[in-house]
């Protein structure tokens, strides 16, 4: 990992808010254990 590399990322969703009137509406925990749910049943799928 490069020195000037940020270990957490926070990216702007100022345009995504103003032109789409869109925000998260799943907590960070909760959305993770989803994707990682997801992800694990699409692996479990290729064995």
């Amino acid at each position: 990992m490069p020195k000037d590399d940020p270990k957490r990322r926070k990216p702007d969703i100022s345009l995504a808010k103003e032109l789409l009137s869109w925000e998260p509406k799943v907590p960070l925990r909760e959305g993770l254990a989803k994707t990682i749910a997801y992800f694990r049943t699409l692996v479990d799928r290729q064995i």
